[in-house]
């Protein structure tokens, strides 16, 4: 997400950006931005939002012809060398930069493919700096203190989807049809209303599952307890073991960069809980970014201060 709010900065755009979210938010609009892909290489597809946020930023399309100096940082997919783009296509810059793995499909650049700079420069303090850059805020979504909350977050999602699978079980098979094995169509007829109320909760399920997609909201549903008790916690699966991995991966590069390439001033807004691309929760990410802006608000003036 940093290459398109950079971006958004950049072009001068920023305040219509959070006010057009606000508003598709406002007026339940939201979902569309973020659909499914039918692709073996990415499950997700941001088209629609992408044409949004080109008219947004227009008329710019090029990342030099931005009034403000921009770099978007993307990863070679063979090398796994990050690359840093400060001319261009921007919108094809961005695409690739946020081309999360597993999630959205690679983008072809010459004879290779990029992928989300994330995975080699999750904040590349060294990018700005030798753009010149004498003072570096950096924002750093995935702290490794806040890590251990995220495991348990996915897992919750997990959960939901084993509920919506029994659900689905039970509202399809009437109980004479699973004793009997056999599904007759008197069985069939006097189901008939257990098999509406089925219909209509599944595709409240699938909304919910479609808006709330890795939210911690989903444990109202999943009842985490009765699938992940305390004392005996299943291992996870495979969506858990990736997730955490790319995430943990993230943190741990961003804190040996930070070593290496200190920022001056580092904003760690509090979001660990909300997803990439998760749209339906607008509101919150902005207040924890104000909150953790204000937390720094002593560092932020001397900051600003010492180049008075």
């Amino acid at each position: 997400m940093g290459a398109i709010i950079g971006t958004a900065y950049c072009a001068g755009k920023l305040e219509d950006f959070e006010k057009i979210l606000l508003r598709y938010y406002k007026e339940d609009r939201i979902y569309p931005l973020a659909g499914f892909a039918a692709s073996s290489s990415g499950i997700a597809d941001i088209g629609k939002f992408m044409k949004i946020f080109r008219r947004i930023i227009f008329p710019y399309s090029r990342i030099e012809d931005l009034p403000i100096p921009l770099s978007i940082v993307c990863t070679e997919f063979q090398t796994g060398k990050p690359i840093a783009f400060t001319h261009g296509d921007i919108f094809t810059a961005i695409r690739a930069s946020v081309s999360i793995p597993g999630a959205l499909v690679p983008v072809k650049y010459a004879e290779t493919y990029l992928i989300d700079g994330g995975v080699s420069n999750a904040v590349p303090v060294d990018v700005v700096r030798k753009m010149g850059a004498d003072k570096v805020i950096a924002v750093n979504i995935n702290p490794l203190n806040k890590m251990k909350n995220r495991p348990e977050i996915i897992a919750d999602y997990s959960a939901f989807l084993e509920t919506s699978m029994n659900s689905l079980i039970d509202g399809l098979i009437p109980s004479d049809a699973v004793q009997t094995r056999k599904i007759s169509l008197p069985a069939i007829k006097k189901n008939i209303p257990a098999i509406i109320q089925f219909v209509k909760k599944t595709l409240k399920m699938i909304k919910y599952a479609y808006v709330h997609i890795f939210k911690n909201e989903s444990r109202d549903i999943t009842k985490k307890e009765v699938f992940f008790p305390k004392k005996n916690k299943r291992l996870p699966n495979i969506v858990e073991i990736l997730w955490q991995t790319i995430d943990i991966m993230q943190s741990v590069n961003t804190q040996a960069f930070f070593e290496k390439y200190k920022p001056d001033v580092i904003i760690e807004p509090d979001v660990i809980e909300i997803f990439p691309f998760d749209f339906t929760r607008i509101p919150q990410i902005l207040a924890a970014g104000e909150k953790a802006v204000s937390e720094k608000e002593t560092e932020l003036k001397r900051l600003i201060n010492e180049n008075l």
